[in-house]
């Protein structure tokens, strides 16, 4: 890992040789080093305001992405081991034109006070790939103490 970025809420390591695109007060947004013409594998911190427990954060989570991707294809959603607030693992797929397909890994905590939201993406021939970058950044992730 080659540091830190993050929200006012919450943080990530970047990975080495990764890229900090851009970086404000709710949203962040890292991606690997360019190569596969295909598709720029990146990850998306974001934060916002929400009282509402992780059962909320997560079924809105499912819901934007059926939303926001159509033909998107469930494949997981798990409890999310963190030690700090409540999480879930969403793995999905959804195509892009007629010959590709995204994969997305998305980890969601409900602090109590904030829904965080980690986004992490890539061609699905580079998911094995990237698989372990996204669990350092979901596993490196750190919370304010006021989050």
């Amino acid at each position: 890992m080659s540091g830190r970025t993050g929200t006012a809420v919450a943080s990530i390591p970047v990975p080495e040789g990764w890229e900090v695109l851009e970086q404000t007060e709710h949203r962040v947004i890292v991606a690997a080093p360019t190569g596969s013409p295909a598709f720029r594998a990146n990850a998306v911190l974001t934060t916002l305001p929400s009282p509402a427990p992780i059962t909320d954060a997560s079924s809105a989570a499912l819901a934007n992405a059926v939303g926001e991707h159509p033909g998107a294809l469930l494949v997981s959603c798990d409890v999310w081991p963190s030690g700090a607030h409540p999480g879930r693992s969403l793995l999905f797929t959804y195509p892009v034109g007629e010959e590709s397909e995204v994969a997305v890994q998305q980890y969601v905590w409900a602090t109590g006070r904030h829904h965080v939201h980690l986004v992490a993406s890539c061609a699905t021939y580079q998911l094995e790939g990237h698989e372990p970058f996204f669990l350092d950044l979901a596993a490196g992730t750190t919370f304010a103490e006021d989050a």
